[in-house]
């Protein structure tokens, strides 16, 4: 599960790495939760009658911004955007 062992050295390099594995932890949940909003914001647009081409074009602008890879756009519908 960890990505790192922790050290066998001393009570406080454990509470360092602690500490540290702890701020990743929380660094991560920070991400997934912008990425879950922005989810549901598109799954809530795709209810509602958007395009798929717009919602993907939504998706990977949010994904950019925050830096997570998520769906590119087919080609077949780049051109339908045009």
């Amino acid at each position: 599960m960890y990505h790192t062992q922790p050290p066998s050295q001393s009570a406080e390099e454990l509470l360092v790495w602690i500490n540290r594995q702890l701020e990743v932890i929380s660094a991560k949940q920070h991400r997934l939760a912008h990425r879950k909003i922005a989810l549901q914001e598109q799954a809530t647009r795709l209810r509602l009658g958007a395009s798929p081409a717009m919602v993907r074009l939504a998706l990977r602008e949010a994904s950019a911004a925050s830096s997570l890879a998520l769906f590119p756009i087919p080609r077949s519908e780049r051109s339908k955007r045009r």
